[in-house]
């Protein structure tokens, strides 16, 4: 089957169907209906984009070590040390999907092989560990947005996991809440009731 590639403007991270329509991605939708935080500096961002990069970078063997800020380099350790140590082996990197069905997009970071098993995994980046439970929804979406196109391709997707990683250690998480996926369609759907009566403003209506 035909992914479903979402355009994507940097400006603003958005993403757009073949229509030009704006879609809400899972973050967002998570981030405003849980009233999480936003980052005060670009400073996390900036340092998850870099680990993300390396780590996507060393999955094709193409990245050179030495040029890694010492910052990076710490995060990028942990990342080896869990590979190695779960024997993860990598598919496909940093995949934008949206789904038509549902009009909400986003990008999972890896399709892996973890203990023979298939799965999405997604990174987290962070100083101290940090489990948030909205990652459990994250995942979930992520699986929808290719379980079909993997099972097509022959790499029927079963599990879904977080892998943090910390200056000084690392932790994969796997989710297995049946429910989940759903649990983020209500939240998803109460995003829009709000919307649909003032509470909140879409991103189409604050251009």
């Amino acid at each position: 089957m035909k992914p479903l590639i979402p355009n994507f403007l940097a400006v603003g991270h958005q993403y757009h169907d073949d229509a030009g329509m704006v879609l809400p991605s899972v973050t967002q939708i998570l981030k405003e209906e849980l009233g999480l935080y936003q980052f005060s500096s670009q400073d996390a961002p900036v340092r998850g984009t870099d680990v993300h990069k390396a780590c996507q970078y060393y999955d094709v063997d193409d990245l050179v070590e030495s040029s890694l800020t010492e910052e990076v380099a710490v995060y990028f350790g942990q990342y080896k040390l869990a590979k190695e140590a779960h024997n993860i082996k990598v598919h496909a990197n940093e995949l934008m999907r949206y789904s038509k069905k549902y009009c909400v997009a986003g990008t999972l970071d890896k399709i892996v092989t973890i203990d023979n098993v298939n799965g999405v995994l997604d990174i987290k980046t962070c100083k101290v560990l940090n489990e948030a439970k909205w990652h459990k929804w994250q995942t979930a979406c992520y699986l929808e947005f290719v379980r079909e196109e993997m099972k097509a391709a022959g790499l029927p997707l079963i599990k879904r996991w977080i892998l943090y990683l910390c200056p000084d250690k690392y932790k994969l998480v796997e989710h297995t809440g049946v429910r989940d996926f759903m649990e983020f369609l209500a939240l998803m759907s109460a995003r829009q009731i709000r919307i649909n009566n003032g509470y909140l403003k879409s991103k189409t209506e604050e251009q």
